[in-house]
């Protein structure tokens, strides 16, 4: 029993079985790391794109998707700019009052 890696008629690789005697299309010549392989025949040997140099190529062709927030996602990033707007300017407010105003402020009024 051996591993066997199948082509079409044109040599392109399709699949692979494991049998007693090869197949008319098939082969023990590997083209594991190969993408779009193609068989030859006369050499034993198989041909295409190293799995690695395919991998940098796609990569490269990648445009990464920025993300759209929803309209509620969009409402909640308003509402949370509001209220850090609305933070720094109690505090900014806070900062130009007189000492004794921000404490009785800070107490309820009560002094």
């Amino acid at each position: 029993m051996a591993l066997y890696y199948l082509y079409d008629e044109n040599g392109n690789f399709n699949d692979t079985k494991v049998a007693d005697e090869c197949p008319a299309n098939g082969t023990l010549a590997s083209p594991v790391g190969l993408v779009a392989a193609k068989y030859d025949k006369t050499t034993d040997t198989w041909s295409g794109m190293p799995l690695d140099q395919w991998t940098k190529e796609q990569q490269a062709n990648v445009t990464p998707k920025v993300a759209t927030p929803d309209p509620l996602q969009q409402i909640l990033m308003q509402q949370t700019l509001q209220l850090a707007t609305l933070t720094e300017n109690i505090a900014t407010i806070k900062a130009q009052l007189p000492q004794s105003t921000a404490t009785s402020t800070d107490n309820g009024g009560n002094h």
